[in-house]
């Protein structure tokens, strides 16, 4: 678990059409499909952290919670199609 300051903290839940930019057509079904839920957790930026990078504008932390267990490496398939926006999926649990 990573212990990062109350000041980067955010828990809400975001909307799965979020994504939607990012996703080919297959990708958005293997989404609704596969996942419950996605909550953002955790903002790492200038606001946040007040520490500046030339190289890394934020990184942004989610949970994602699974439908059912077997569909994680769909999920994990998902997480490479979008890692250039910079978010970083913390941790995938299931019903």
């Amino acid at each position: 678990m990573l212990k990062l300051p109350p000041s980067c903290q955010v828990n809400r839940i975001v909307p799965e059409n979020s994504f939607d930019k990012y996703l080919s057509p297959k990708q958005k079904r293997l989404l609704s499909t596969n996942v419950e839920k996605i909550k953002w957790t955790y903002k790492l930026s200038t606001q946040t952290i007040l520490l500046e990078s030339k190289e890394v504008s934020e990184i942004q932390f989610f949970e994602i919670h699974l439908k059912k267990r077997e569909s994680i490496d769909d999920v994990l398939d998902l997480n490479r199609s979008i890692h250039s926006i910079s978010y970083y999926f913390r941790t995938a649990t299931w019903r």
